[in-house]
């Protein structure tokens, strides 16, 4: 994260069931989320775009980070398809 000030996260996923889905990128630790988003629309193959935003103070230097989804009915099935992530 070294020079840069803010970023953006896109999600690819395919929402199955009717729950809302909640994803989120964080670091690898899995407690400092850099962005979450949620998807409360009809099923369906989706890009989720966080939008421009200021990083948070604990992205600095080099880190590892992952995603997570998760749906509000625990018998949906969400679908991760890949996350992009944008620095500027």
């Amino acid at each position: 994260f070294t020079g840069f000030t803010s970023h953006l996260v896109r999600y690819h996923v395919n929402k199955v069931g009717s729950g809302t889905q909640n994803w989120r990128l964080v670091e690898a630790n899995g407690t400092d989320v850099l962005a979450a988003l949620t998807n409360a629309e009809a099923a369906g193959e989706k890009e989720l775009d966080s939008g421009w935003v200021a990083l948070p103070a604990w992205a600095t230097g080099e880190k590892n980070v992952r995603p997570q989804g998760k749906s509000t009915t625990g018998a949906d099935d969400p679908v991760f398809h890949a996350a992009s992530l944008y620095l500027k």
